[in-house]
Order: structure tokens, then sequence, then C-alpha cells
């Protein structure tokens, strides 16, 4: 448990399902560019503001993996990566993915290409749209 008091400023009364939307537009956006953004940069490019914006983030990533799960398609939360080496998202994805049912016990940065090659491949074939 943390001491953060969660969101503050201008957008802090946005309701959770008003960041899971964004998120959720803002992965598409990321699978047609075809690159990876670090949690920081991500939540900087959606004007999640601090403190707390990792955790507002991090929840509505969460969402969006559910959502992908339950498409059977991969988490398009794979585009978020943590800024350390060796660019993979932080552990907890990996936990998620696996409370999902999406992995089991592959290794993470095996299972992270395959899905971006995935989610590469799918954004060449469809148009955008998460949900």
């Amino acid at each position: 448990m943390t001491d953060d008091p969660g969101p503050s400023g201008p957008h802090a009364d946005k309701p959770e399902t008003d960041w899971i939307a964004r998120v959720d537009a803002a992965l598409d956006q990321l699978c047609v560019l075809g690159e990876t953004m670090t949690y920081r940069e991500f939540a900087h490019w959606l004007g999640i503001p601090g403190p707390g914006q990792i955790q507002t983030l991090t929840r509505a990533l969460e969402a969006t993996m559910a959502f992908d799960a339950q498409a059977r398609r991969p988490p398009r939360a794979s585009w978020v990566v943590s800024q350390r080496p060796p660019g993979l998202p932080a552990q907890g994805f990996f936990e998620r993915a696996q409370q999902l049912g999406m992995m089991s016990t592959e290794p993470p940065s095996e299972v992270h290409q395959s899905w971006l090659m995935a989610l590469r491949s799918q954004a060449r074939k469809r148009p955008t749209g998460g949900r």
C-alpha cells in the first residue's frame, strides 16, 4: 500500500472509466505506430495527472488486458514498457496476464515479443477500435 493520494489537478475528478476508454483508444494508436512507449511517456501523452499517474495508468491498462483476454487477443498493453532494461512491461503485467489465462510459464521476454509480433500483424489487417 502507498501513501499516494491518487490523481490530483485538472483531471482529478475524471472517472476511472474515462481513463480506461482513453487508454484503450491510445493503445490502438500504439498498435498502428508499432512502437513501444514507457509507462511515464504513455501517462504523459495521455495527460494523466500526478501524483498517482502510474497507478491510474496501471489500473486502466489492467482493464484493457481484461478486454483483450475476453476477445482472445494479445494484450495491447504490451506496447507499454518499463524504462529499465530489457524494455519489458513491469512484472505486474505478466502476473495479470497469467491471472487472465493469457500466458502460463513461458519466459516473459519470449511471450512479450510474440505478442508484439501478433499485434503488429493484426494492426496491418484491421481498422482501429480496441473493443
